[in-house]
């Protein structure tokens, strides 16, 4: 149910004011609109089947780190990579279609103070993010409700960051056989 109310809250804020803002990406003559529209549409999908998915964790993990592995039969449809420090936390979910990611939603906390100090403190600071992929390449990213401009030096910086982060990612839950069925 809460997956449902994020996707309707997305559709309606993220559904068309922000596609006019930015209609061509990276100079490279891509319809962003339409292939924002196509990700969206495969979100919306994913999300109606994520409960029904088998999912998988690493046999080895490493502390501060939560992947999840989300399958339909053998393909791999999402990824949850989740990192928890002591000054905050990222919750990230990673769609893939047709074996390539195609959008990233993360949501990155921030404490109001370090968890070594408070373990109870609360969550002072939070920025929904949503990164738009083709052909694994960083097209748009949506923070905080505004749209980052492709030509900007901190969208090429993430765009970087990305593509090796994502790769990671998807090599960890490449081989069912070394991986622990969780549901």
């Amino acid at each position: 149910m809460h997956y449902l109310f994020i996707l309707i809250l997305w559709l309606i804020q993220f559904g068309q004011v922000s596609e006019i803002t930015q209609t061509k990406s990276l100079g490279n003559g891509l319809d962003t609109v339409k292939t924002v529209a196509s990700i969206k549409a495969t979100f919306a999908a994913t999300e109606t089947k994520r409960k029904a998915f088998s999912q998988f964790m690493p046999l080895k993990t490493e502390q501060g780190k939560l992947n999840i592995g989300y399958y339909e039969g053998t393909i791999l449809k999402m990824i949850t990579a989740n990192i928890y420090g002591d000054s905050g936390k990222v919750e990230a979910d990673e769609y893939i279609d047709g074996g390539s990611v195609v959008l990233v939603y993360a949501k990155v906390s921030e404490y109001e103070n370090l968890i070594s100090v408070n373990p109870r403190t609360k969550v002072k600071a939070m920025t929904e993010n949503w990164y738009y992929f083709k052909n694994e390449n960083l097209i748009k990213w949506v923070s905080g409700g505004k749209v980052v401009p492709a030509g900007s030096t901190t969208f090429k910086q993430k765009a970087i960051a990305y593509k090796a982060e994502l790769s990671a990612h998807k090599k960890m839950f490449a081989d069912l056989s070394l991986l622990n069925k969780i549901k």
